[in-house]
């Protein structure tokens, strides 16, 4: 079952994750681990998600930030949208008659005048 945690949340959690790594002396999988279940049985595999990208953001590893990651999100979303709109457009010309400016080959006002015989 997917839940949603607060921002405060995750910060909290991340921190505690950040003191345990470094007063114990432990590893990042066990800080995980026994901070995920002083918080109520959090998913170790969760918190060390957020711990993770936490560092990212912080510029401490390699990786794409939160911030990116948004604005990728934010791009698909807005490409996907122009994709559906052109094709609308694409299908709604198909059916569309051609310029009303442009000359038809049976409007008798639109014709040329004949033009004279050269011989």
């Amino acid at each position: 079952m997917s839940q949603k945690y607060g921002v405060g949340f995750k910060a909290r959690a991340v921190m505690l994750i950040e003191d345990r790594i470094r007063i114990e002396r432990c590893s990042a999988w066990m800080a995980c681990v026994a901070v995920g279940q002083a918080l109520g049985g959090v998913s170790p595999h969760t918190l060390r998600n957020w711990w993770k990208q936490r560092r990212v953001d912080d510029g401490r590893d390699l990786g794409v930030s939160t911030s990116e990651l948004e604005e990728l999100r934010r791009l698909r979303r807005e490409n996907l949208e122009l994709r559906r709109a052109d094709e609308i457009l694409k299908a709604a010309s198909a059916f569309s008659q051609r310029s009303s400016t442009a000359p038809r080959r049976d409007d008798p006002f639109r014709r040329r005048a004949p033009r004279p015989f050269r011989g």
